[in-house]
């Protein structure tokens, strides 16, 4: 609808155009230069506004009355396309009394920055008054100027990468984003969150062990991980700066990082009341305590464990300066024991681990040295190893997987195709992963609930450590956590980091493991020529 109605010199001009079927409404038709009894645009189907002619208003002059009730409109327009600026909307609301009744009105996060001007407008226009929400549900039939403003929010979705089973919401009135994921049955902190400033994380009555890093952490303002079961947090973290707030009450942790110090005056950590291993070294967790303190006391109650006596964090100072310095020898001693148990720890609790890890670490500093004497078997570049029962795990390996990596040059080794049929399975198990360069294990929640699956996953292993240049790629594919596979060597790959999340949210999980098992592959070839 193009602007139509033109000025009247020495009249006062009324127009009624209700009960059609109008659609739009350009603001050049409302938003007259000039002064005017009534618009009636009741009782029609608009539920949009336009600027074509991109025209700048002034509002100067006296204004008149516009009737848009009983129509379609659910959403504040963008008053800036329309050629309002926000002085502008204020002068609006006393010139032109505006009547937006019986409209499927939308109280989201849209309309909050608009209400103080609606409701300052509204105390000379009873009409205004009236206005009632149709969204969401629970404002229904509400007057809008009767709602508490942090009541206005805009929900965001799994789409823009608010966490499964979490609920997440702007709220404008206090200037954050919401993300609830308490008491949802969380091991980790969630991969990704929405993609907003001032998130205020709600992650408490978890199963979290550890406060790793993630990158939207450089975007929250707070995070509350009470109620979990964490022992050890990132020392980065408390490098973050736009990170106020971090509440750690009611989890397992025993030592504080000397970088939590970065967390004064009106910063603040929560750790409740802990004990944690300490030395005389630690003198500064007083003064930052007493910063700590200034705030709210009931924060942190901490208390330091010596080896002969527990001692309050406040009082550490006093303590460690009464107390005698330890010899050089005792001191040695110590540490000796110290370094002998820890490694008997790793060793009988993490070897597979370690292994893993400095596998890698040779093959990454120390690959050009290798023995070039030892020939590579090469009948196939990749080996396949996944639960051939499981029908989402075929068919994902067969229409997809093998054929990525076959179109891309891969000789690939797919046990339910190239085994001989009526063989003895076991006996062509040995064979094809002894002449394999590399293998990719498809890891799934019934992956070794099979004998054949356990069989082949021995061989692998064998070959796999008794030939540096050939590697192993895992795909986690059911996403398992560590704590549910009872399988040290497939544990120890989730633990460093060494598989591929198969629900990854950039789609290049194809892509990914075509360029590790070239890379593998071109380290074979460099070993084999």
């Amino acid at each position: 609808m193009l602007p139509t109605f033109n000025y009247r010199p020495g009249s006062l001009m009324k127009i009624s155009v209700h009960h059609n079927f109008l659609r739009s409404i350009d603001s050049t038709n409302l938003y007259l230069d000039y002064s005017f009894d009534f618009i009636q645009l009741s009782n029609n189907c608009i539920s949009e506004f336009t600027n074509e002619l991109d025209f700048k208003f002034n509002l100067s002059k006296s204004g008149g009355n516009i009737n848009l009730n009983s129509n379609k409109i659910s959403e504040i327009p963008n008053f800036s396309k329309l050629g309002f600026t926000r002085d502008m909307l204020f002068s609006a609301f006393f010139k032109y009394p505006i009547n937006l009744e019986a409209n499927p009105i939308n109280c989201d996060c849209k309309i909050e920055p608009f209400m103080e001007q609606f409701k300052f407008g509204s105390k000379n226009f009873e009409e205004k008054r009236k206005l009632t929400c149709e969204h969401p549900p629970f404002l229904r039939g509400r007057r809008i100027f009767n709602i508490s403003a942090d009541l206005f929010i805009c929900n965001i979705s799994m789409k823009d990468k608010c966490p499964f089973n979490c609920s997440c919401f702007e709220q404008p009135s206090r200037s954050r984003v919401v993300v609830n994921c308490s008491m949802r049955g969380k091991y980790k902190l969630p991969s990704v969150l929405p993609e907003r400033n001032r998130l205020h994380i709600d992650l408490s009555h978890n199963s979290i062990t550890v406060f790793e890093y993630r990158t939207y952490l450089d975007k929250t303002y707070s995070i509350d991980l009470s109620y979990n079961r964490i022992k050890r947090v990132d020392p980065f973290i408390y490098e973050i700066l736009k990170i106020s707030n971090i509440n750690l009450k009611h989890n397992g942790i025993s030592q504080i990082h000397k970088n939590v110090q970065l967390f004064k005056n009106k910063r603040t950590v929560q750790f409740g009341n802990i004990t944690i291993t300490c030395s005389c070294e630690m003198k500064w967790i007083q003064v930052w305590l007493e910063n700590q303190n200034r705030r709210r006391r009931g924060n942190n109650v901490i208390t330091c464990r010596f080896p002969d006596k527990d001692v309050e964090a406040i009082f550490i100072s006093q303590f460690c300066a009464d107390k005698k310095p330890r010899s050089t020898v005792q001191y040695a001693f110590f540490t000796s024991m110290l370094i002998v148990f820890v490694s008997l720890f790793l060793y009988l609790t993490r070897k597979y681990e370690i292994y893993l890890l400095s596998r890698n670490f040779k093959s990454r500093y120390f690959g050009r040295f290798n023995n070039k004497t030892s020939q590579q078997p090469n009948k196939f570049d990749v080996y396949l190893s996944f639960n051939a029962e499981n029908y989402n795990t075929m068919k994902w390996v067969t229409t997809g997987l093998v054929k990525n990596l076959e179109r891309n040059g891969f000789r690939v080794c797919l046990p339910p195709r190239d085994f001989i049929p009526g063989g003895v399975q076991v006996e062509q198990i040995f064979t094809e992963v002894a002449i394999s360069n590399s293998y990719l294990v498809i890891l799934s929640d019934d992956y070794l609930k099979s004998q054949i699956n356990m069989i082949e996953w021995n061989q692998i292993w064998t070959h796999f450590k008794s030939n540096n240049p050939r590697r192993i790629v895992v795909v986690n594919y059911d996403i398992l956590d560590s704590s549910h596979i009872k399988d040290r060597r497939l544990k120890a790959f989730v633990r460093v980091g060494q598989t591929f999340d198969f629900c990854n949210f950039d789609n290049k999980l194809l892509e990914d493991l075509e360029i590790r098992l070239r890379t593998n592959n071109r380290q074979i070839k460099s070993v084999s020529d």
